[in-house]
């Protein structure tokens, strides 16, 4: 794994329990480094915006969806936000 400034950057943020946003050209390894922040910090739901059904969730949610998908997670990470 590269080390990456923006790793201590967003650990620093981490436990302020906002929405911590990371954009960025295609392949630099985004996903790769909130991956391995989210493992280091426990447990974590991973949602794949590329996915169909997932895609589905995160445009028609509601309150009580939303409550079943994120159960006891403090952590949710979305990848590949789509337009």
């Amino acid at each position: 794994m590269i080390n990456r400034a923006l790793k201590q950057t967003l650990l620093d943020r981490w436990s302020d329990k906002k929405i911590l946003i990371v954009t960025g050209p295609r392949q630099v390894g985004k996903t790769t480094l909130l991956r391995e922040i989210c493992e280091e910090q426990g447990e974590f739901l991973f949602l794949n915006g590329d996915d169909a059904t997932t895609r589905e969730v995160l445009v028609n949610f509601s309150k009580r969806k939303w409550q079943n998908i994120l159960g006891n997670h403090k952590v949710v990470f979305i990848d590949e936000r789509s337009a």
